[in-house]
């Protein structure tokens, strides 16, 4: 979900609807600058900080479970992806003793290697590492040059190998540098509750699926706005981008306007916090045209039962002030029960 989000063009939208300017009380300056899922890693003060993340984190890590977390979400594996290299992928995934930050979808890899699936002795770590290091050095010789790197997993493997230079630099005796064991545990997740309708070989290996499942979890930072209700601006129009590369305009209406054609290969069947919204709307648009033609009915209705053909016993204009009536009379309700805070449906 590479989806990056314009919260400036956002903001500047909301003074303009809201005729504020620079000095006016704007509460959603906090959604300036550019919003991504994962967000952009920086370094603050030795820490790594995530700025214009969106997903709703359980710690470093965001809220999410796919079938691309076995390809490590990285862009150039998945893009350059082979059936073979899918199949080797999601049949190792489960075998994984320790967590390897490189791909597994290709076979010179070193999470293969014995001693970097074990990772126990000194001696299996220091062997794992000194692989590492020359299977990154051929598939991502410059880390600041994205185009030459055919696996991302060695961005990761760096800062870790940088943390533990920091740590062995380290004169404080309070500090080990090192983490607890329980920190590098790793259980994968069953491949079955992100693929159904799997089919298996004769060896019991995954040779192919009917369904693919997951969830993406997003943080929500919403304001109230007394026209259009609670919401999350950023966060609606994330989901609004990410329904489009599934082939779901969920708002024609909405700018910049989007093209969104559907897949030949996959059907697309979800549920975003937005989708809700979306269909309150589509049958609310729909129901005008409905109810301006009822009305259009009742008028003609009343027109025929109380008056005559003629025009001076027409009851035309009786027929309106009918109709009129009833209008007001639901307006006025609904303003009273308004005015006393009484919700007039269950969306409220």
């Amino acid at each position: 979900m590479n989806i990056s989000i314009d919260g400036d063009e956002i903001v500047a939208d909301l003074d303009k609807a809201h005729k504020r300017g620079e000095g006016d009380r704007r509460p959603w300056l906090q959604y300036q600058g550019q919003w991504s899922f994962m967000g952009r890693p920086e370094n603050v003060n030795g820490s790594v900080v995530f700025n214009g993340r969106k997903c709703f984190s359980f710690g470093p890590f965001c809220g999410k479970q796919s079938i691309l977390d076995v390809f490590k979400d990285d862009d150039y594996i998945i893009r350059t992806l082979t059936a073979e290299g899918a199949k080797m992928a999601i049949n190792e995934w489960e075998d994984q003793e320790n967590f390897c930050p490189l791909t597994i979808a290709v076979d010179n890899s070193p999470c293969f290697n014995s001693n970097c699936q074990k990772y126990d002795t000194v001696q299996e770590r220091n062997d794992c590492r000194t692989l590492a290091r020359s299977y990154c050095a051929t598939s991502c010789p410059d880390p600041r040059n994205m185009d030459t790197c055919k696996d991302r997993g060695c961005l990761t493997l760096g800062s870790f190998e940088a943390v533990e230079a920091e740590n062995q630099l380290n004169t404080d005796p309070n500090e080990t540098g090192q983490a607890p064991e329980s920190a590098f545990e790793f259980q994968p997740t069953k491949i079955k509750t992100m693929v159904g309708g799997l089919v298996l070989d004769d060896t019991q290996q995954y040779v192919g699926g009917k369904h693919l499942s997951g969830f993406f979890a997003l943080n929500k930072a919403e304001l109230f706005c007394p026209s259009q209700g609670v919401g999350d601006p950023v966060a609606d129009e994330w989901e609004r981008r990410a329904l489009c590369l599934m082939g779901v305009d969920a708002d024609p209406r909405a700018e910049p306007k989007l093209d969104c054609p559907e897949d030949d290969l996959l059907k697309f069947n979800g549920l975003f916090q937005r989708s809700f919204g979306d269909e309150f709307g589509n049958a609310i648009r729909g129901d005008i045209a409905k109810l301006t033609s009822s009305y259009a009915v009742i008028i003609v209705y009343c027109a025929i039962m109380i008056g005559k053909c003629d025009a001076i016993h027409s009851g035309v204009a009786m027929s309106f002030v009918a109709v009129l009536i009833v209008g007001l009379t639901i307006a006025s309700t609904l303003g009273l029960m308004g005015y006393f805070g009484v919700p007039n449906g269950h969306s409220d």
